[in-house]
């Protein structure tokens, strides 16, 4: 199953640099896809896509907006217990 499909579990992990050390996080366990808009394609477009997430809280509306502003963000699928499944690859 693709991870950017609607009704995907996902978790979402937040990579900061400060003084040239770099931390990843998660930033929100267990969010459920809702959309994934890959914006243009084609010759020369931008790489960059719009997820939307439901969030389960209020909590992880906060960090997921913070981390949106001073880091960089990967999306990866979530296992059927609730845990990140990785696969050796970025899924963005």
């Amino acid at each position: 199953m693709n991870s950017k499909q609607a009704g995907t579990r996902v978790s979402i992990l937040a990579t900061h640099t400060t003084a040239g050390e770099a931390s990843t996080r998660v930033s929100v366990a267990d969010a459920v896809v809702v959309h994934y808009d890959p914006g243009e394609t084609g010759f020369a477009a931008s790489d960059t896509g719009v997820l939307t997430v439901a969030l389960a809280s209020t909590d992880d509306h906060l960090s997921l907006v913070h981390d949106t502003q001073v880091g960089s963000l990967t999306v990866i699928r979530a296992n059927s217990s609730g845990g990140a499944e990785t696969r050796g690859g970025r899924d963005e």
